[in-house]
């Protein structure tokens, strides 16, 4: 609903709609205007993390949240106009002094659960401020990052009034970030849609998606047979039409969660070592180099004592060939410049240090703690090994390392494949 204050000010609010439906507005309508635009392809805004619900989470936190908001409308909207973030501010009142601000005030809205209060001269938007309420007679508004059914979304708030700042009034369409109310628990309005789209276009033009780019890739290696959850960080993620890649092959269950992260399943790969991961919007294409490392051996289980622990070794294009377990522990004072440290450079077989010999004293003979330690792989290209690890002593902190080497006798070296070496610790 908008309403004029005093000479050139004009506000918009967001209501809470606490029940699961409400009558929408005839469809037809679609977005509106205010009237009221910026002059220029950008402005610069400021946030005041000063939210107290817990749920709110800390003052970095709540500024990703509403520059996640602000993000998201030149990321999905597409319009020639992006908000710039300038960093956080104490301000915490409504005032026409130039400064774009974004708060909580402690008080009763007397209604919405947020308003958007801009400054206009001759329909070009000189200033804005956001104001988020603690309550309305009657209810308290719990603010959270990410909300259950009876909080509300930070970032799909901050996202609906940032469109009122853009110059967008109540959509009467009802899954639209524009549209007058909002349930408690939704996250709806976080992703812009395509009526939100259309209407920001109509006032600043189409600029188009913006190239994205891939910053890192979490968890950053997997075995070779994909199906690993990660997360990309980056920049230009729209909340629709990304897709992922990994060495050319197609990530699945792409998910976007802020414009600046998304997350996707791994798919296989034939081949082990680092990748590189894209990222595309239509024809823009974002290229991190060799961002992700597929691994040729992982731990079957978790490693632990008074168990055997089992590795499963692959070597694409290495069927039937002989193959050599590597297998290291540190732990305690033994030194990390063991075998597959990235400061040892050497390549060796199977041997033990310290921790090893503990190892082998408590779980009887070598034969006896290793299964299969060299051998040849099978038609597949895979074989397991495994070592035991006794009950006691404890070995707490102990980090098992583990690789394998193929033979080739066509090879000078001998040595076909040196896998990757990956750890893991009690």
């Amino acid at each position: 609903m908008k309403s004029h204050i005093p000479t050139s000010l004009l506000v918009c609010t967001t209501i809470a709609l606490f029940l699961l439906a409400a009558v929408p507005f005839e469809e037809a309508a679609a977005y509106g205007t205010t009237g009221s635009k910026f002059a220029s392809s950008s402005t610069t805004f400021r946030i005041n993390p000063n939210f107290v619900d817990a749920s709110a989470g800390s003052a970095s936190t709540q500024v990703d949240a509403i520059r996640a908001a602000a993000d998201e409308w030149r990321t999905t909207g597409q319009g020639n106009f992006a908000y710039t973030y300038g960093g956080e501010t104490s301000v915490a009142t409504i005032a026409a002094d130039g400064v774009n601000t974004v708060y909580y005030s402690h008080t009763d809205g007397n209604g919405p659960l947020a308003v958007c209060y801009w400054w206009s001269l001759g329909g070009i938007t000189t200033n804005f401020d956001i104001v988020f309420f603690d309550r309305m007679p009657g209810w308290d508004f719990i603010w959270a990052r990410t909300p259950t059914a009876s909080q509300f979304d930070m970032q799909g708030v901050a996202c609906h009034e940032l469109g009122h700042a853009l110059g967008l009034d109540h959509s009467a369409v009802s899954g639209a970030t524009m549209y007058a109310t909002v349930s408690a628990g939704s996250m709806a309005t976080r992703s812009v849609h395509t009526d939100d789209c259309a209407g920001m276009q109509f006032l600043y033009g189409n600029a188009g998606p913006l190239t994205p780019t891939i910053a890192q890739v979490g968890s950053n290696h997997a075995f070779l047979d994909g199906g690993t959850s990660v997360t990309l960080t980056g920049s230009g993620f729209p909340s629709t039409g990304v897709s992922v890649k990994f060495n050319g092959s197609s990530a699945t269950n792409v998910a976007w969660v802020t414009p600046s992260q998304i997350t996707c399943i791994v798919p296989s790969s034939g081949v082990a070592g680092a990748v590189n991961v894209t990222a595309s919007v239509g024809a823009q294409t974002g290229t991190l180099a060799q961002g992700f490392t597929y691994d040729n051996c992982r731990f079957a289980n978790a490693l632990q004592q008074g168990s055997w622990n089992w590795v499963q070794c692959r070597a694409p294009g290495d069927a039937g060939k002989p193959f050599l377990a590597m297998l290291s522990f540190t732990g305690g004072i033994i030194p990390v410049a063991s075998i597959g440290a990235p400061s040892d450079p050497r390549i060796i077989g199977l041997g033990y240090d310290d921790i090893l010999s503990t190892v082998v004293l408590y779980g009887s003979q070598l034969p006896q703690w290793l299964n299969n330690p060299l051998g040849l792989l099978d038609a597949s290209a895979n074989t397991t090994f495994g070592f035991w690890l006794p009950p006691s002593p404890s070995l707490a902190g102990l980090t098992a390392r583990v690789g394998f080497l193929t033979g080739d006798a066509g090879a000078p070296s001998g040595i076909q494949t040196v896998s990757g070496i990956i750890s893991a610790g009690l």
